[in-house]
């Protein structure tokens, strides 16, 4: 579907540019648009690669077992499926912490391997009010430092990159917290309804 989207964009602008006699900012457009995506990657992968670098370090250095016992808590109350199972708990708490730092690249892989855990463990067909929670929460993601979006900022010549934080922060906070609550409501009103 995306596919069809970006072709219909392509020819309408290629045909409006034909018409109102600006084809040569389309073929310059298409001639640095190449070199511009390469040099834009690589400006923001350095840092993308630290982040992730420095989860990764995390993981072995058993910091996220540090983090699963802060966390426990809320593990409990939002994903009682995974309570208990300390690998569970150890994806659920890198996917936190990937997502706190902005990194939502290295928190994916941690995410599918929580929600695989929890499946295999209650042999679920459809998700359950944790798996739902955790999407949520993934999806979402309460961002701590927005490490991706500050280096896209930084690539394309921002002096402030950082200076979204505080709105990110907010936003993503109240955004969370609404699909969270869906969360419980709707799975609630399931199980009453079953009853």
């Amino acid at each position: 579907m995306v596919g069809y989207i970006g072709a219909i964009m392509i020819v309408f602008s290629t045909v409006f540019a034909f018409f109102s006699g600006r084809i040569d900012d389309i073929l310059s457009s298409l001639l640095s648009g190449g070199s511009d995506a390469i040099n834009f990657c690589l400006k923001t992968c350095g840092s993308i690669c630290f982040f992730s670098g420095i989860m990764n370090v995390a993981q072995k250095s058993g910091l996220t077992d540090l983090f699963s016992k802060i966390f426990k808590p809320i593990i409990k109350f939002l994903f009682p499926t995974a309570f208990g199972e300390s690998e569970i708990e150890n994806a659920i708490c890198m996917n936190i912490a990937s997502n706190a730092f902005g990194l939502g690249n290295a928190a994916t892989p941690m995410g599918i391997k929580a929600v695989e855990l929890m499946r295999k463990k209650k042999d679920l067909n459809s998700p359950d009010r944790s798996i739902s929670a955790f999407v949520v929460l993934n999806t979402v993601s309460v961002t701590l430092i927005p490490t991706t979006v500050a280096s896209m900022r930084a690539a394309a010549g921002s002096d402030y990159p950082f200076s979204i934080t505080p709105y990110v922060l907010i936003t993503q906070t109240v955004s969370c917290l609404v699909g969270l609550l869906s969360v419980f409501l709707l799975c609630s009103g399931k199980k009453k309804g079953r009853g």
